[in-house]
C-alpha cells in the first residue's frame, strides 16, 4: 500500500498551498474570479481524493497511536481546507462589486491571513506554540467582525454608503471571521496530533 501517514501529510500540504495561493488573490484586482475558480477545481479534486486516501488507509492498515491521530487529523484538516476555498471565492464575489475597500477590512484581512499561515505552518512544523497563538487570536478576529457590522449599519442608515455596498463588506467581514473559525479549527487539531488532547469548547491550552 502507498498510502502512509507522511504521504497524507505531504497531499494535505499541497492543498493548503492551493487555498493559500486563492486566498492571496481574494483582493487582487489584477485576478479574475475564473482564475480562482480553476485552482478551486484542483482544491475539490484534492478534496476527493484525500478523503479517500485516508478511508483506504484506515480499512487497510488499522492504525493506532500516532498514525491514528495523523489520520484523523488530515481527515478534519481536509474539510477545513475544502471550506477555506469556498469561502475565497465568495470573498472574491462580494469584492469584485466593490470600488473600494474599507481600511477595517484591510486590518481584518491581514490578521486573518496571518492566522491562516500561522495554522497552516504550525501542522507542518508540529509546533504546538503556534497553534495555541492562533487560537488566542479567534477573539480578536470576532470583536474586528463586530465592530465592521456595527459601523458599516451606522454607515449605511446615515446615507454615507449605499445599502447594497455595506451589505458586501458586512458580508466579506463574516466570510473572514469564518476563515479564522477554520485557521482555529486547525489549530486544534494540530494540538490533538501533537499532544493526544482534545481541547475544543474547554479553553485549555498548554498541554505540552
Amino acid at each position: 500500500m502507498d498510502i502512509t501517514p507522511i504521504t497524507m501529510k505531504e497531499n494535505i500540504l499541497k492543498m493548503a498551498a492551493l487555498v493559500e495561493e486563492n486566498l492571496r488573490k481574494c483582493f487582487d484586482t489584477q485576478i479574475t474570479l475564473q482564475d480562482m475558480s480553476d485552482i478551486e477545481n484542483q482544491i475539490n479534486k484534492m478534496h476527493k481524493d484525500i478523503d479517500d486516501d485516508c478511508y483506504k488507509y484506515l480499512a487497510l492498515a488499522a492504525p493506532h497511536a500516532r498514525n491514528l491521530r495523523i489520520t484523523i487529523t488530515v481527515l478534519k484538516m481536509n474539510c477545513d481546507l475544502e471550506r477555506l476555498g469556498d469561502i475565497a471565492i465568495s470573498i472574491k464575489r462580494a469584492h469584485r462589486k466593490l470600488k473600494k475597500i474599507p481600511i477595517e477590512i484591510d486590518h481584518m484581512w491581514g490578521s486573518v491571513h496571518h492566522m491562516v499561515n500561522n495554522a497552516f505552518g504550525a501542522f507542518d512544523h508540529a509546533d504546538v506554540l503556534l497553534a495555541e497563538e492562533v487560537i488566542r487570536n479567534d477573539e480578536a478576529i470576532n470583536k474586528m467582525e463586530v465592530d465592521i457590522i456595527r459601523g458599516h449599519i451606522d454607515i449605511a442608515n446615515s446615507g454615507n454608503i449605499r445599502m447594497k455596498d455595506a451589505l458586501r463588506i458586512i458580508e466579506i467581514a463574516k466570510n473572514l471571521e469564518r476563515l479564522g473559525d477554520h485557521a482555529t479549527n486547525i489549530a486544534e487539531d494540530v494540538i490533538f496530533l501533537e499532544s493526544g488532547y482534545d481541547i475544543r469548547h474547554t479553553n485549555k491550552l498548554k498541554y505540552i
